[in-house]
């Protein structure tokens, strides 16, 4: 039997701004909460690139525990989309707190995820690899 309850889930992030002719350029980004199974959760904040971009909802352990909650960062002037998936690309997988009432989800910043891409196609592991860029 598998036990599931309510949660409040908070996810930060913060998109980077991307150079362009060697410029930064700051634009708006909208962070979208979405489920895979469940059609009708998604819940979006609009924030800018460069700034910490913070959503809170209400969900179950169980689709935290399922990897079915991802957020889309969606940049409106160049209308890319990234994703990052919960609880796959937080810093700490497991972010429950006060006996499970919420879940925190920090993401990984993007050097984080380069120096694990970087770790896990040169090297095959992860922990205990650490480059600089």
């Amino acid at each position: 039997m598998v036990c599931s309850r309510a949660v409040t889930l908070y996810v930060t992030g913060t998109p980077r701004c991307f150079r362009i002719k060697g410029k930064t350029q700051k634009e708006n980004v909208t962070a979208l909460l979405r489920s895979r199974k469940h059609p009708n959760f998604k819940k979006s904040v609009t924030g800018s690139c460069g700034e910490k971009i913070s959503i809170h909802a209400y969900t179950s352990t169980e689709i935290i525990d399922a990897n079915e909650i991802y957020v889309n960062y969606t940049y409106k002037r160049d209308n890319i989309t990234l994703t990052y998936k919960i609880p796959g690309d937080c810093q700490t997988p497991g972010g429950y707190g006060s006996r499970r009432r919420y879940y925190i989800c920090n993401f990984k910043s993007y050097n984080d995820l380069l120096n694990e891409e970087f770790c896990s196609r040169f090297f095959g592991f992860i922990t205990g690899c650490y480059t600089s860029y």
